[in-house]
């Protein structure tokens, strides 16, 4: 029965740090599309977009836009992979730190 409650315990703190994963990543995110220079590089992207829309032939322009898409997926794929690996690390260390050292780790929620 204690095995039990300890499984459900633990699936029930996996979910909590899932939730906070996605929290986190959504305000970084929106930290991030808000600073002055991805402002200015996306602004940038637009006028470029624009100007390739006027001279380029639809077919060039559809491959080139797959081509973007592709390397943006390709890009947001690795920062996940990176960030999810970085935050398990942490946690990690934390558990590693805790009991071994006594050492405490502060998390603050935003």
């Amino acid at each position: 029965m204690k095995f039990l409650k300890k499984k459900k315990r633990l699936k029930k703190v996996r979910k909590f740090f899932a939730t906070c994963k996605i929290k986190r990543i959504e305000y970084l995110e929106e930290e991030f599309e808000n600073c002055e220079e991805f402002l200015s590089l996306s602004q940038r992207e637009t006028e470029i977009l624009h100007r390739m829309k006027e001279v380029l032939p639809p077919e060039d322009l559809a491959l080139l836009n797959e081509y973007s898409d592709t390397l943006n997926n390709m890009m947001s794929l690795k920062q996940y992979f990176f960030y999810q690996h970085g935050f398990n690390d942490s946690i990690t260390m934390h558990h590693l730190f805790n009991h071994k050292n006594n050492v405490k780790l502060h998390v603050q929620f935003v």
